[in-house]
């Protein structure tokens, strides 16, 4: 996934492989392009192997994470403007093994809302705490993606 903020691009990076030796340098990075100035930066985040990207609104995103390699279910909220990361970690919610993050959305000013394979989550931005969480019914198939009006 990729994100256009202003004349930025941004991605995420889950590591690279160093030339000289062919190993795999496992590391949680956002990729930031100039598209006027055509340059480019990588900025580290707290957690390794992020893996989409969502546009959160105001000066933020949000990346989620791949939670089976890290043992965690978490994402982590960027603030492109300071250049800030939190890593929040939301595996006491988590109801069942490997549970991932498949979507992140801007509820308000303070809320987000998060849709993992198996549950609805609602985090208080400014209180840094769950304030809603209720199990899908999969009886239909797995939600994939939230929409709000």
């Amino acid at each position: 996934d990729v994100i256009t903020k202003g004349n930025y691009l941004y991605a995420v990076s889950a590591g690279w492989r160093d030339l000289d030796s062919l190993e795999k340098i496992y590391a949680g990075a956002i990729y930031r392009y100039d598209l006027v100035n055509e340059t480019s930066e990588f900025y580290t985040i707290e957690e390794i192997f992020p893996s989409d990207i969502y546009d959160i609104g105001d000066d933020f995103l949000a990346i989620s994470h791949e939670s089976t390699t890290i043992d965690k279910l978490g994402f982590t909220i960027f603030n492109y403007e300071t250049l800030q990361s939190e890593f929040v970690d939301l595996s006491p919610y988590a109801i069942s093994e490997n549970e991932r993050i498949v979507d992140i959305k801007r509820l308000d000013l303070n809320h987000l809302l998060l849709l993992t394979e198996n549950q609805l989550i609602v985090y208080d931005i400014q209180q840094g705490t769950v304030t809603f969480q209720s199990k899908c019914d999969n009886t239909l198939g797995t939600a994939f993606h939230i929409w709000i009006t």
